[in-house]
């Protein structure tokens, strides 16, 4: 990627001194092009983001980590398109998601009914759909 830099902001802070002082080597905050991290990525982690749809529209793996009893408004778990699990079993859920082909295949096949219910984007192709409609909102705003 070119022109990613470290972000600035005080609470990215937080987090860089952690990685540092865990020793991480396979994490950064960076600020760049969203959908260009997504797009390279193997999977995405989250919480409750708009960034979920964002990957399984990619087609991309998405693992969901559960806090407490808060859901997200769109039915990922009833419609079976992420991998639900406790921070507790995130380790064993990304190693999973990760070797088990069976189990991408089965959320990918499923990703595409649920792009198109809830968000009416068509299941053909949504891709290509999605960089259309960024590239046509960029040239209104140009």
């Amino acid at each position: 990627m070119t022109g990613v830099q470290t972000c600035a902001l005080p609470i990215f802070n937080i987090y860089e001194k952690f990685l540092s002082e865990s020793h991480f080597t396979n994490a950064r905050i960076i600020q760049g092009d969203l959908l260009e991290l997504i797009s390279i990525s193997s999977i995405l982690i989250s919480i409750l983001s708009t960034t979920i749809l964002d990957a399984l529209c990619f087609g991309k793996p998405v693992i969901r980590v559960k806090f407490g009893t808060g859901e997200p408004i769109l039915p990922y778990d009833d419609c079976e398109v992420v991998l639900s699990t406790t921070l507790k079993e995130l380790t064993y859920n990304i190693d999973r998601i990760l070797r088990d082909e069976t189990l991408q295949q089965r959320l990918l096949q499923n990703c595409s009914t649920f792009i198109k219910d809830q968000c009416n984007i068509p299941p053909e192709n949504p891709i290509q759909i999605l960089e259309n409609i960024i590239q046509n909102s960029e040239d209104l705003t140009l």
